[in-house]
């Protein structure tokens, strides 16, 4: 009966996985493609970008990792 709950947060770590290991190569390929233009511009624009963009992935990840590791809802951790 516990198990069911178990395996849902178990499922819940591999998405989150999946999503953040595609998420993180998306974010940089992104970062890294703008930062071509960016450096053309002026010093304060650019380390403006860097400073946003080095910790602009926090907040998303923080929140997967929050869905990730979070509590399965009352009823469904005892399988009915």
């Amino acid at each position: 009966m516990g198990q069911e709950g178990s395996q849902s947060t178990s499922n819940r770590k591999a998405i989150a996985l999946a999503v953040a290991l595609v998420g993180a190569a998306l974010y940089v390929w992104l970062v890294v493609t703008l930062a071509d233009w960016v450096v053309e511009l002026h010093w304060a624009v650019e380390l403006l970008y860097f400073a946003l963009v080095g910790v602009a992935w926090a907040w998303p990840a923080a929140r997967l990792l929050r869905w990730a590791f979070a509590a399965p809802p009352a009823g469904k951790a005892t399988g009915g």
